[in-house]
């Protein structure tokens, strides 16, 4: 799994598998959009996520809202599957999956990298 950021700008891209064994460092690099009122999360090059992933972004939203902020999150390029796992959980009704945000361009370096085996470790993160 890579991540590239702008946190300041509220843009995030997630790569490849995201499971559980990611959770503790998902949550540690969307910390920076907490104090932002709209994160992009590009997921166009996600392969595969579980509903630890959707349980982050859920507290993401929830602590944007808590910092008083608008608590506004874009999903971005999403997969019909990914799609689906939103439908199906009714999170559609509190992420935006239609990708009505501008181009995007991502030029900032890696926080972390892993996969889904082995897991990441605390010197994966750069």
């Amino acid at each position: 799994m890579s991540v590239h950021a702008e946190p300041s700008a509220g843009h995030f891209r997630l790569i490849g598998e995201l499971d559980l064994s990611h959770r503790v460092q998902l949550k540690e690099a969307l910390k920076p959009l907490e104090s932002v009122d709209l994160a992009v999360v590009d997921v166009s090059q996600v392969t595969y996520l579980d509903s630890t992933v959707l349980g982050c972004l859920i507290g993401l939203r929830k602590a944007m809202v808590l910092n008083g902020k608008a608590g506004l999150v874009h999903i971005i390029g999403a997969s019909s599957h990914i799609r689906r796992l939103f439908e199906v959980t009714g999170l559609v009704k509190i992420f935006d999956l239609d990708g009505n945000v501008p181009q995007i361009s991502f030029q900032s370096t890696d926080i972390f990298k892993g996969s889904r085996s082995p897991p990441i470790t605390s010197d994966t993160i750069s």
